[in-house]
C-alpha cells in the first residue's frame, strides 16, 4: 500500500513513459475532414474537428451548412506513440504538422477556447483570417539558423516566403525566409 499521494503523483506512477497525451495537428486531404474525423473516432482515438456554420450560395438557392473552421486540419489527442502511426494510416491523411523537427501541438488552453468558440450559440459569423506579413512590418525569426534575429519585411510574395532586412553592423543582409520561420514582435 502506498502512503497518501496527490492525484498528480498517482498519475506519474501509473502513466508509462511512452505516453505523451497532447493534441497534435493532423494535415488531411481537402474536404475529407469529416470522414477522417469519424474514422479516428471508430479507431478509439479522441479527435476534434471544430465546425462552423456557413451559408453557401448557389445560383438558385442558399443553404446553411457546417464546414471545418480549419480546412485540411484535424486535432488528434495522442496518448501513446503508436497512435501517431495509427492516425497516419487512414486514407486521406497526409502527415502530422511539424514546426521544424517538433510536432506542432495545440495547447490545452487553445483547445478549450476553440471548443467554447464553436459551441457558443451567441457567437455568429466566425471567419478564419490568415494574414501574411506586410512590407515594413518588424518580425523575429523563430526557427532555423537565423533564429532570434529581428528585421523588417522588405517584400512579401505569394510563395509563402519573404525577404527580410536585418540591420547589423550598419550592413543589410537580405535572405528569403520561409513564412513559418517568422513571428510577430
Amino acid at each position: 500500500m502506498y502512503p497518501y499521494q496527490s492525484p498528480k503523483e498517482k498519475a506519474s506512477r501509473i502513466l508509462k513513459p511512452n505516453i505523451i497525451s497532447n493534441w497534435h495537428i493532423l494535415y488531411v486531404k481537402h474536404q475529407h475532414e469529416k470522414r477522417i474525423h469519424e474514422k479516428l473516432m471508430e479507431l478509439q482515438l479522441n479527435s476534434f474537428l471544430p465546425m462552423i456554420q456557413t451559408i453557401r450560395k448557389w445560383s438558385d438557392r442558399k443553404k446553411k451548412i457546417y464546414t471545418p473552421l480549419f480546412s485540411g486540419y484535424i486535432f488528434v489527442e495522442i496518448k501513446k506513440k503508436n497512435e501517431l502511426y495509427i492516425s497516419t494510416s487512414i486514407p486521406g491523411v497526409f502527415r502530422f504538422l511539424k514546426n521544424g523537427n517538433q510536432y506542432s501541438k495545440l495547447t490545452n488552453s487553445e483547445y478549450n477556447h476553440l471548443k467554447l468558440l464553436v459551441n457558443a450559440k451567441d457567437i455568429e459569423n466566425i471567419q478564419l483570417l490568415t494574414t501574411s506579413p506586410r512590407e515594413g512590418e518588424n518580425r523575429k525569426i523563430s526557427f532555423g539558423p537565423l533564429k532570434g534575429l529581428e528585421g523588417q519585411v522588405i517584400k512579401a510574395d505569394n510563395k509563402h516566403k519573404i525577404i527580410l532586412r536585418i540591420d547589423s553592423m550598419k550592413q543589410n543582409i537580405l535572405a528569403t525566409v520561409p513564412l513559418h520561420y517568422l513571428m510577430e514582435l
